[in-house]
């Protein structure tokens, strides 16, 4: 069950009880609902993984045997949760290594969730209009089209697969349907054109004349969104081997 719901590669955060006893071996106590970043490097057997040692300001954190930890996976199929037990840590091939325990029923979340990660690339846009929607979401030459033609430019803040944070100098009007150009992968990007439309357009408290906007995708194809996904998940774990 567990290998069928999580991959190599997947996001996971572990988070201490508020209650957490404290470690006879390492002596000290866990901090009150810390949460600590990690990602699986393998699944040994239904109840039990292998994942990254969490890494927090550079340092490499080797979290109590036996300490307790609710664990939150990010998936291609959406969002898990369970409840677990560090039962094993160890060095491998230079990388530090828990293994862990599920003590409890993989759940998932009703409603989907998505990692976004925090990363700056470039990102050209285009808004259009109802009729535009419906041609590009139905027409591939139309969308060919629409991505050669002329674009406006912005800044990705942040990404995820279910939508996006951009700067543009002037601000959007919520509820405007744009098509966005990015390249996804990294040693071979690939140019794919998204459909968003604006939650929200805000001015930047940092910048004058900066607008930060938050778009959420519309009817993303599940390949290009799985392609998104693993596309920052390579990043993420990028910048987690750089520290």
């Amino acid at each position: 069950m567990l290998s069928k719901l999580v991959s190599l590669g997947d996001r996971l955060e572990l988070t201490a009880p508020a209650k957490m006893q404290q470690n006879k071996e390492d002596n000290e106590p866990q901090p009150h609902k810390k949460t600590y970043v990690s990602q699986v490097y393998d699944v040994l057997e239904d109840e039990q993984l292998k994942i990254a040692m969490p890494i927090v300001e550079g340092r490499v954190i080797p979290l109590p045997l036996h300490g307790r930890y609710d664990v939150t996976f990010f998936t291609a199929g959406g969002l898990y949760q369970a409840k677990s037990v560090i039962v094993e840590r160890y060095k491998e091939d230079g990388l530090f290594i828990l293994v862990i325990e599920l003590t409890s029923e993989l759940k998932k979340y009703q409603r989907r969730q998505y990692f976004r990660l925090e990363y700056t690339m470039d990102v050209e846009y285009v808004e259009l209009t109802k009729e535009e929607v419906i041609s590009v979401l139905t027409d591939a030459d139309t969308m060919d089209n629409m991505l050669e033609g002329d674009m406006k430019a912005g800044t990705i803040l942040d990404i995820s697969g279910g939508g996006l944070r951009f700067t543009t100098p002037k601000q959007m009007k919520p509820n405007t349907c744009i098509l966005v150009k990015i390249n996804i992968g990294l040693t071979q990007p690939e140019e794919y054109g998204i459909v968003g439309y604006v939650i929200s357009s805000t001015e930047s408290e940092k910048k004058e004349k900066v607008y930060i906007n938050r778009i959420e995708f519309k009817n993303l194809k599940n390949a290009t969104r799985e392609k998104l996904i693993k596309f920052i998940f390579e990043t993420e774990r990028r910048i987690r081997k750089k520290g």
